[in-house]
Parts: structure tokens; sequence; C-alpha cells
């Protein structure tokens, strides 16, 4: 399908999802979005144990171009940072995280992109704006503040299930989202105004 984000959809709103492991709670994620005159800001607050504690902000206006990427926090102990400017076909900043083997990483990014480029981190923020329907599959460029890399990732609406939460029991589609760094698997309302009310990581007992 044409991908499309109807951001004039996001209305104002906090949802908090637990993060669950083997079936246990272990920590919560809290998720805010808030509109301007013309910038929508989405807020994520994610709390797991000593392993992770982190504060994102993300601005994107309001046909879904990403302005700014601000996270901060601590990933096992190690203080971690990213701040990003997109303009004019472009995204610059720095980055001070935990690279793939775990150890501190500081450096810079200054790169092009493509018009309609998403921040990994805004696409969860993105997801209830797509025209959902099943059997759709879409193709998603984002770029990885974490790594610098963009990639081309792939969402399909591959089937409709029942999802039972905290808050109550809800149909909803499941997304399969293949080529990022995590296979994933989104369970978004199929009604109106759509909403994010499950994450499942492939092959890995956190949802």
């Amino acid at each position: 399908g044409a991908l499309a984000f109807a951001v004039r959809d996001l209305v104002p709103r906090t949802d908090s999802l637990v993060i669950m492991a083997q079936g246990q709670p272990v920590g919560v994620q809290v998720a805010t979005i808030a509109r301007g005159a013309d910038t929508v800001v989405y807020t994520e607050v994610t709390t797991l144990g000593p392993q992770l504690n982190q504060q994102t902000r993300v601005v994107f206006d309001t046909a879904g171009r990403m302005r700014q990427l601000e996270q901060t926090g601590k990933v096992r102990g190690q203080d971690t940072k990213i701040q990003l400017a997109y303009a004019a076909g472009r995204v610059k900043g720095r980055a001070a995280v935990l690279d793939s083997l775990g150890k501190p990483a500081t450096f810079a990014i200054d790169t092009t992109v493509a018009p309609g480029i998403v921040d990994d981190n805004a696409l969860v923020a993105l997801l209830p704006t797509l025209p959902w329907a099943l059997n759709t599959r879409w193709t998603i460029p984002v770029f990885g503040s974490g790594d610098k890399k963009v990639r081309n990732v792939r969402l399909t609406v591959a089937n409709i299930e029942s999802v039972t939460t905290p808050a109550g029991t809800f149909e909803a589609y499941r997304a399969d989202l293949e080529g990022g760094s995590q296979a994933v698997s989104f369970y978004v309302t199929t009604q109106a105004p759509h909403r994010l009310v499950r994450v499942s990581l492939v092959g890995s007992p956190v949802e």
C-alpha cells in the first residue's frame, strides 16, 4: 500500500504499557502525544529495572516529517544520550550509546536522508496513523539513531487476533515488522482511533 501517515488522527493522550517477561511484569512504558500549532510531540518514558531507564522525545510536523529527537537515560548502568535535528534532507547531531558488544560508543551524525525518513524512535507513535487493512504491506524508510543506519523495513498486516491486556480484550491487527535490528509484531486495534495495545519481540520472552 501507499505509505501515508494521517497525523491529523493523532489526538493528545497518554498510554501506559506493562513490560512483561515470561508472563511476569518487569517494567513499564508511558507514552504521551501532545500537539502544537504545527507539530506533534511524542514522549516516551521506559523503566525496566536496573537494565534500562530512558526518556525519549520526538518532534515531527503535522505531515509526519521528522524534526527533532532527544533521548537520555541509562542502559545497564551506562549513561546514554542522543540529540538529532532533521532538516533540509539531512540529519545532524551526536549519540552516546552502547554498541552491539555492550561497550560505550560516542559518534557524530551528519548524513543525507530521504524526505519521508522516519526516526526509529518515532515509528511506534506513527503506526496508528497508517490506513490499516488486512493483507496490507508497507515499506518504511527508518533511520537508526543509535547506529547511523538507514533501513527499509517492511510492515505486513498478517492477521486479526483477539488481544487481552490489563485494560481489557481488543480485536487487533497483528502487523509483523521485518528488516530492522529486531523482528517485532505490533498489535493495533481494528477499531478507530487505532491504538497500539501490544508489542511482541520475536524470539524473546519480552512483550
